[in-house]
């Protein structure tokens, strides 16, 4: 009986070894998976911001463009105006 006991408690403290070690690795995939996932949110943030430069660009390019077209109808207007 005495043997049967031992082995009982031999098996119950394997099997709670076994759980700590599949919780501890748990915790770590769970905190790679944080950590993986604050680096896709960092990427994001910076390609929000990558995308907001260049819409500036283009509103400023547009602008640019605006002004050329009014610089050519002012010398259209002015050298037919004196012809």
């Amino acid at each position: 009986m005495d043997q049967r006991a031992e082995a009982s408690k031999e098996n119950e403290d394997r099997h709670a070894m076994a759980s700590k070690e599949i919780r501890e690795e748990q915790l770590v995939h769970s905190c790679k998976a944080q950590e993986a996932e604050e680096q896709l949110l960092m990427v994001m943030a910076r390609q929000a911001d990558v995308s907001a430069r260049q819409v500036d660009v283009s509103a400023r390019q547009a602008d640019v463009s605006a002004r050329q077209v009014d610089v050519s109808v002012r010398q259209y207007v002015f050298y037919t105006s004196t012809s």
